[in-house]
């Protein structure tokens, strides 16, 4: 070996030790530099919740960085059980039922802002006979993991729809390969548009297919009509849009200020990029708490937000 011709014999088994023991610890050394000392719990890397929560993180300054989980409910257990979770990213009709079943313990966590408003996608086949979603009666529907925000919303729509599909309950990732091998008939997952597995897809691969009208407490009327890769011959799909929450945990960010801080410039730079009426909406108040106080961390974000960060 070159390395062992280089090094003095008396030496060489020392050094052959030596880089042994460094190539054996080099990954978690690495690892080690990657990662960060504080975390927003957001969702899978393919969808919207962790990029949004990466660029929090990134605005902060800190060492904030998203943590990937299966989606909204797993997310509310780690603010509570991981402390190394600052905030986290939870869909308003989740919300809403923990605050009715378990408000006393919800009262620990505090309401940053509403993110973004998600949008239910219903993902069939292109040559998939299902043109809406009572055609999925008897089906099997790939409705995300147990602790994933799109299986709660699953369960509700289902049952205000009376559709009787059978769930499959895998992440979305795998969801969409079943879908690709014909091994689902649909997936059902809660994100905000652009989903990156459909570019370019819709209309040739793939469809997405409109849901009737809901009336539900968190739950309103949306419409899927600006993906970059939609064929413009297809006409908007309607679909049902949920309020995406920005929730925290005052009790320790009140003993941790800097990172609380940290946090509101992370927050500040996603209010800055809404226009001026959703804006207006999130630093006033107008909008439905979802049996919810406000996180101190919102005053001072929308002070930043509205005022630039030497306000």
């Amino acid at each position: 070996m070159y390395i062992r011709w280089l090094l003095p014999k008396e030496l060489s088994k020392k050094w052959w030790l030596f880089f042994l023991l460094i190539f054996a610890l080099f990954p978690s050394f690495v690892e080690a530099l990657d990662s960060c000392t504080y975390h927003i719990t957001s969702g899978s890397k393919e969808l919207a919740y962790y990029q949004i929560a990466n660029k929090i993180g990134s605005a902060s300054g800190e060492a904030i960085c998203a943590k990937e989980s299966t989606g909204s409910l797993e997310n509310l257990i780690n603010l509570f059980d991981d402390e190394t979770v600052v905030a986290g990213l939870v869909q308003s009709d989740v919300l809403l039922d923990a605050s009715r079943k378990h408000q006393e313990k919800l009262n620990q966590l505090r309401l940053g802002i509403p993110i973004y408003q998600e949008l239910v996608h219903v993902i069939v086949r292109a040559d998939s006979t299902a043109q809406k979603l009572s055609d999925l009666g008897d089906s099997v529907v790939c409705v995300g993991k147990p602790t994933s925000g799109s299986f709660f919303t699953s369960v509700q729509i289902k049952a205000l729809t009376n559709t009787p599909w059978v769930a499959a309950k895998e992440n979305f990732k795998t969801c969409m390969e079943l879908l690709s091998r014909n091994s689902v008939d649909a997936v059902f997952v809660v994100t905000a548009p652009p989903i990156k597995a459909l570019l370019n897809k819709v209309g040739s691969e793939y469809r997405l297919i409109p849901l009737p009208s809901i009336e539900a407490e968190a739950y309103k009327v949306g419409i899927i009509d600006h993906y970059p890769m939609w064929d413009k011959k297809m006409d908007p799909i309607v679909t049902i849009s949920i309020d995406t929450m920005l929730v925290m945990n005052d009790d320790w960010l009140k003993n941790n200020l800097r990172i609380k801080n940290k946090l509101a410039i992370g927050v500040a730079s996603v209010i800055e990029g809404l226009d001026p009426h959703l804006k207006d909406s999130v630093c006033t108040k107008q909008y439905d708490n979802y049996g919810m106080a406000l996180s101190m961390v919102n005053r001072q974000a929308c002070k930043l937000g509205y005022f630039g960060q030497d306000w």
